[in-house]
């Protein structure tokens, strides 16, 4: 099984927030309800996996969008869009590897409803990073595309980039038919079935 970039992904914000490496910022004025954590439980849950058929149908903003809204907020190159959930409430986590050679990740926060940016915080990871860069330096599909074109398979729940072997996008859709995999080619945007785990 190919392992995803999770740039910033659930347990390293919650090391880097715990340990006062992370900068985290609140921006969505009158949404003060879904400030940044703060304390090392609610840091923990920053990234819990939402996905049930209530969660999707709760968000009126497609990954497509989500991924827009966040790269207005912050440049760069997306490498992945999660839609989560943390005490009840969902939003899309937008995970980007700013332009550069920094060491410097984003993760930005999207309201599925309509599209605010509702926080953001960074994350120092030279590796990651550096990895994330050249997975995607002769890429010609990006994770907005990606979703996209998975859309067609049904409603986009995740976007990940898989660094690990031949780098591709890996997808996650949801439908009347369940839940469903799929690896979108980085070159030719090519949407194929994931292979299943042995």
């Amino acid at each position: 099984m190919q392992r995803k970039l999770a740039v910033a992904g659930a347990s390293a914000a919650a090391v880097a927030l715990i340990a006062g490496a992370t900068g985290y910022y609140a921006v969505a004025e009158g949404k003060e309800d879904r400030a940044a954590p703060s304390s090392a439980s609610s840091a923990s849950s920053v990234s819990l996996t939402g996905g049930s058929a209530v969660t999707v149908a709760e968000s009126g903003i497609s990954a497509a969008d989500a991924i827009d809204a966040a790269l207005a907020h912050t440049s760069g190159s997306a490498t992945a869009a999660d839609l989560e959930s943390e005490g009840g409430r969902v939003y899309w986590q937008v995970d980007i590897v700013p332009d550069g050679t920094g060491a410097t990740l984003w993760t930005v926060h999207v309201d599925p409803a309509d599209g605010d940016v509702l926080a953001a915080y960074t994350e120092k990871d030279a590796e990651d990073a550096a990895q994330a860069r050249t997975a995607l330096s002769g890429a010609s599909t990006t994770a907005r595309e990606a979703a996209d074109a998975a859309a067609a398979k049904g409603r986009v729940t995740s976007v990940d980039l898989a660094a690990d072997g031949t780098p591709s996008w890996s997808v996650e859709t949801a439908s009347g038919a369940g839940q469903r995999d799929w690896r979108v080619d980085l070159t030719t945007g090519t949407v194929a079935a994931e292979p299943a785990d042995d």
